[in-house]
């Protein structure tokens, strides 16, 4: 094999290998983040199959047991937190912006049981741990979370 055959097979690894690594560490990352999920909702009496990442969230339900959880992505076992869901009175999703302009501070995702009322930050601006940094993008996941389940939960 010649020196610029060489050369090209060199200049080929270097930037197939940073984009391998890439992609093996954010399997790793997503994994690890299920297992912790199913981990903590066995834990607390839930069985979530497939919980769904709605902006910088995690949304699970379980119908059987009537409960769903919500979790920040990047914190985990910090926001976990249990919602029952049998008295659930109305989902509905509230778009925050900075007074005077048109930017998305916060997108929250607001329940009302007959007894609390929970309010689920899917996207916060100030927030440097973001996953999903598109505020429109979190905003339509959210509307459509909330369309798809009303039916199943109200």
């Amino acid at each position: 094999m010649s020196n610029s055959g060489l050369i090209g097979i060199l200049i080929l690894l270097i930037f197939v290998v940073p984009i391998v690594w890439v992609i093996y560490n954010s399997n790793n990352k997503a994994k690890k983040r299920k297992t912790l999920v199913k981990d903590l909702c066995t834990k607390n009496g839930m069985s979530v199959d497939k919980p769904t990442q709605v902006g910088n969230a995690l949304i699970g339900i379980d119908f059987r047991n009537k409960k769903m959880f919500y979790t920040l992505i990047e914190n985990i076992e910090g926001a976990f937190s249990i919602i029952p869901t049998e008295n659930i009175v109305t989902i509905h999703v509230l778009e925050e912006t900075y007074p005077g302009k048109e930017i998305i501070q916060n997108v929250i995702l607001a329940i009302d049981t007959k007894e609390e009322k929970y309010r689920l930050k899917i996207y916060d601006d100030k927030s440097e741990k973001l996953v999903v940094t598109d505020a429109r993008a979190c905003l339509h996941e959210a509307r459509q979370w909330a369309e798809q389940i009303k039916p199943q939960l109200i």
